[in-house]
């Protein structure tokens, strides 16, 4: 999947893992992190990197940087898979509204729930 993105936005390891790929593909900046549970995650259109091959890396961790554009993609099994599914979904917090013509609140922020 690609998504549109800041310049130079952080981008950061989703989970623990070791890097098996980083470098530069037709002159793209790519990280590949294999994880523990078998998947595989692909963090593209880099401009940097701050990874190297073999390297073990922490939830969290740097890296690189982003373009203009990003890409992020999943292999389960050496099957590419939708990402996306697996990234959460924002969550509106309910709440009252006045009906008696008093003043209403600030709407609460979203807050990110993540799927199973």
């Amino acid at each position: 999947m690609e998504y549109r993105t800041s310049r130079s936005a952080a981008v950061r390891a989703v989970e623990g893992g070791v890097v098996t790929f980083s470098g530069s593909v037709a002159g793209t900046s790519y990280v590949v992190v294999d994880h523990r549970n078998g998947w595989k995650l692909t963090y593209g259109r880099l401009t940097g990197t701050n990874v190297e091959r073999g390297q073990g890396v922490a939830r969290g961790a740097r890296l690189g940087t982003t373009g203009p554009d990003f890409y992020f993609g999943l292999r389960v099994g050496g099957q590419y898979r939708d990402p996306e599914p697996f990234l959460g979904r924002q969550i509106g917090r309910p709440r009252l509204v006045p009906v008696d013509g008093s003043a209403r609140r600030a709407v609460p922020s979203p807050v990110w729930a993540c799927r199973p």
